[in-house]
């Protein structure tokens, strides 16, 4: 598919996903997937942090390498969001993608 004119705005939703979200138009269904599916994933990464850094969880190597190997996941996520949105796709992310049009 062809780059499309809102790529680059739709790739940064994934980074910060209300920038976009001020910039979107509605009638621009292509930025406001991107931009769903940048705010699910960010509410997500919020409710992992919190619940991994209670200070009593941390003292815990086990659940310490889980979180690590969790905010490795979402960075993988964001990764590939970013580039499905500079290819001009509508693809929903794994595991998380298929929440994100009831999230707005």
């Amino acid at each position: 598919m062809a780059k499309r004119k809102n790529s680059p705005i739709a790739a940064t939703s994934y980074l910060v996903f209300f920038l976009p979200l001020f910039m979107r138009k509605r009638k621009d269904d292509f930025l406001n997937f991107h931009v769903r599916q940048g705010a699910w994933l960010f509410v997500v990464a919020l409710a992992l942090r919190g619940f991994f850094s209670l200070w009593a969880l941390w003292n815990l190597p086990l659940v310490s390498a889980l979180g690590v190997l969790i905010g490795a996941f979402l960075v993988a996520m964001a990764a590939i969001g970013m580039i499905t949105a500079m290819r001009g796709e509508e693809k929903p992310l794994p595991f998380i993608g298929k929440f994100a049009p009831k999230f707005f």
